[in-house]
């Protein structure tokens, strides 16, 4: 995963899934651009990235 690279994010309160952009990472920290908004998500396993917005829990998974 780098940046401007385009990702699958799932919430799993809703069971969709959606397109995001990587658009900052520092550390274990990873910032998409959802539909204009911004999910910051922290790395909790290898290649597991999870955060929260507006109450819903959101995972990215990574290669």
């Amino acid at each position: 995963m780098r940046l401007d690279d385009t990702v699958t994010v799932e919430c799993t309160d809703t069971d969709q899934t959606m397109e995001a952009q990587v658009i900052r990472m520092q550390g274990d920290r990873v910032d998409v651009m959802v539909s204009g908004l911004t999910l910051s998500l922290r790395r909790t396993k290898p290649g597991i990235y999870v955060g929260n917005r507006g109450g819903m829990e959101f995972v990215l998974k990574s290669t």
